[in-house]
């Protein structure tokens, strides 16, 4: 596909008919912007539109209702503002980065978009898409800007939603229900309330820097993962039966409660370490089966009177005393309901939360007591890691 300058309006005095698109073919082609008032006569533009990174001051593109490819924006660290008031459709991805004093967008028709990547936008605080909002888009991504709220965006079903860095952002409230691969949330205001109350299924679920989230009618997700949210108190998924994958909470200083009541099966990890003010571990009562599981913490009383299979390696250790559940673990590991080898259950261990390396303390209420504290003390504290690791390459 031929690629085209588009001068703009600013050029008229000098190329008067050479401005504005008047042939179906000069609609099937990408162009590129280099100047700040720009016009296009094409209801379709079959291609993609580039901007020019020299462009200062206000940028506004008329013309095109429907762009099929992208509309991509990068390194105009000298733009103030961007709109346009006929695009309603980008077929492709709308990508808006290292915009250094953007301060607003207006696309007042924009209602469908395939991906939106608002990047590196610290000065960005004024975000407005159609008359009702965005109802159509597959991915969104919204990094480091200075955006206090999300409501351009009315979805019910995003495939993928991150969400990250935006440090005037306190609360989002969506009527999502459906995010099928996977839902990122961190390092945004202080203090951040999330509310989901229509969101019933979920690829994987990523929170940090979070006080809540609240999802009340969540049914199924891939997993549940909690990391480093200073203010959380307590989480409840009330109506989630079944995790494809893994089940965490990591790090999280005040949390005092997790409730999970219906959930029967998670297929991966369930892994609840560090998390130093749960003292009664009780919010799993119909959960029978996991993968693996690894507890570590100042638990008090841990109860999961359904837990019935394990098929990897389970590890439970605490800074006091669980000797009733480490009679419990006992009976399913002599049942060969815990499959792991070297699986155990470790009281008293001072280590428990996964804050150094010491193998040697602690007294093992199981019937093996050499390294039981050490494996959950140091492997839950690389796990975690990895986690943080992970969780820091896909942003």
């Amino acid at each position: 596909m031929r690629s085209t300058t588009i001068l703009g309006l600013a050029g008229l005095a000098s190329l008067a008919a050479g401005l504005t698109l008047r042939t179906a073919a000069d609609c099937d082609k990408d162009w590129k912007i280099t100047s700040a008032d720009a016009t296009l006569a094409c209801d379709t533009l079959t291609g993609s539109i580039t901007v020019d990174s020299s462009l200062s001051g206000s940028l506004n593109i008329s013309g095109p209702k429907k762009i099929t490819g992208d509309l991509t924006i990068k390194n105009a660290t000298n733009l103030i503002s961007i709109t346009s008031t006929s695009i309603a459709t980008i077929g492709g991805a709308f990508t808006l980065e290292d915009l250094n004093q953007v301060q607003s967008i207006k696309f007042s028709s924009l209602d469908s978009i395939n991906e939106v990547s608002i990047v590196k936008a610290p000065a960005l605080r004024s975000l407005v898409f159609g008359s009702d909002g965005v109802t159509k888009a597959s991915t969104v991504r919204i990094t480091n800007t200075n955006l206090d709220n999300l409501s351009s965006f009315k979805l019910s079903t995003v495939d993928s939603l991150t969400i990250n860095d935006n440090p005037q952002m306190a609360q989002y409230d969506s009527a999502l229900s459906n995010i099928t691969t996977e839902l990122v949330i961190r390092d945004n205001g202080e203090n951040m309330e999330i509310s989901m109350t229509n969101l019933t299924k979920a690829g994987e679920i990523q929170i940090g820097s979070a006080k809540s989230l609240k999802v009340p009618a969540l049914k199924s997700a891939n997993s549940v993962k909690f990391e480093a949210n200073d203010q959380l108190e307590s989480f409840s998924a009330p109506n989630l039966t079944e995790v494809k994958n893994a089940v965490s909470f990591t790090n999280n200083p005040k949390l005092t409660n997790v409730s999970f009541p219906v959930l029967t099966k998670i297929t991966g990890d369930l892994k609840i370490v560090n998390n130093t003010e749960i003292k009664i571990l009780d919010g799993f009562p119909v959960l029978a089966s996991v993968e693996t599981m690894y507890l570590g913490g100042s638990f008090e009383e841990i109860d999961m009177p359904k837990l019935s299979s394990v098929n990897g390696l389970a590890n439970a250790s605490s800074t006091t005393d669980i000797q009733e559940f480490c009679k419990f673990f006992d009976s399913l590991k002599s049942a060969n309901k815990i499959k792991g080898s070297g699986s155990k259950c470790t009281s008293n261990y001072q280590d428990a939360n996964g804050k150094s390396n010491n193998t040697s303390s602690g007294n093992n209420t199981s019937s093996n007591n050499d390294s039981a504290a050490g494996f959950v003390g140091v492997n839950v504290a690389v796990l975690g890691l990895a986690l943080v690791a992970g969780v820091a390459h896909l942003l």
